[in-house]
């Protein structure tokens, strides 16, 4: 039933389609949806946090530092560590 219950969410939310007597595939989804639907789930989550920041009494500027922190750790490129020069 479960398993049931999760293919059915999925084609709801338009991830799956059903074709009648050949069980489910993966929708073909138009890539401006997929964008929104990330931007939608980011924002979510930085909601999540910002709740969580406040409660805990964390500042703007203290969680603006770890952001950008996070930010320099993940997006740019690693120090050129091969010692040619």
């Amino acid at each position: 039933m479960t398993v049931s219950k999760a293919y059915g969410l999925l084609e709801e939310r338009g991830y799956l389609t059903r074709l009648r007597g050949k069980g489910m595939i993966v929708a073909k989804r138009d890539d401006e949806v997929s964008a929104l639907e990330k931007l939608t789930v980011l924002n979510n989550a930085i909601e999540n946090i910002l709740a969580d920041a406040q409660q805990m009494g964390v500042s703007q500027q203290q969680l603006l530092a770890l952001f950008e922190q996070q930010i320099a750790a993940t997006y740019l490129e690693p120090a050129n560590t091969d010692n040619k020069e």
